[in-house]
């Protein structure tokens, strides 16, 4: 779960594919129907960040284009948020394909 990165001090950092194959475990014993309306709404909600910022990814936004100094915080709060939607889509689509016998659903 976790790997020792240095010893003076001691360093350790999370292993996050384990994490991230713990989470798409759980998300298997949902019923496939729960797994398609959950996607379905995290593909509207990254739609709707698309759209508001006229971009593909986060990483291709600019804050200082779509806020001043003062609302800064609001837009790294939803470039954030638009990138844990789509580890969620990853996620929740990967359990899915593996439901239902897609055998590239590990990759």
């Amino acid at each position: 779960m976790i790997t020792q990165d240095g010893e003076s001090p001691d360093l350790f950092s999370r292993n996050e594919s384990y994490f991230e194959w713990r989470r798409i475990q759980r998300l298997r014993g949902q019923p496939i129907e729960e797994l398609e309306r959950k996607l379905e709404q995290l593909v509207a909600k990254e739609r709707e960040y698309g759209d508001r910022y006229e971009a593909d990814a986060p990483e291709e936004v600019d804050a200082l284009e779509h806020a001043d100094y003062a609302d800064l915080d609001s837009v790294w709060m939803d470039l954030q948020e638009w990138r844990t939607v789509r580890g969620r889509i990853r996620e929740l689509e990967r359990a899915r394909r593996s439901q239902n016998g897609n055998t590239r659903a590990s990759a």
